[in-house]
């Protein structure tokens, strides 16, 4: 069994509602992008006890999405 996490990041969803700040939310298929590349590209083949998110800043057109890895318990950076 392989167990791992996705993060779409901050993403235009229904948890935006009312939201006042400054910071601009993803668009919702840029931050879906994270969860295809896991589980149908080689981003997640083979892993497990992986924290996988959507790095790209809204804006950033679909086909130039990037999705990183980093391991569960990593020091913050």
């Amino acid at each position: 069994m392989r167990i791992n996490a996705c993060s779409p990041g901050f993403t235009r969803t229904g948890m935006c509602d009312g939201y006042t700040g400054t910071r601009t939310p993803k668009e919702p298929s840029l931050g879906a992008s994270v969860f295809s590349k896991v589980l149908f590209g080689p981003l997640g083949a083979g892993r497990s006890s992986t924290f996988f998110k959507e790095a790209s800043k809204a804006g950033t057109p679909l086909a130039d999405s990037v999705a990183v890895a980093e391991a569960w318990g990593a020091e913050p950076k």
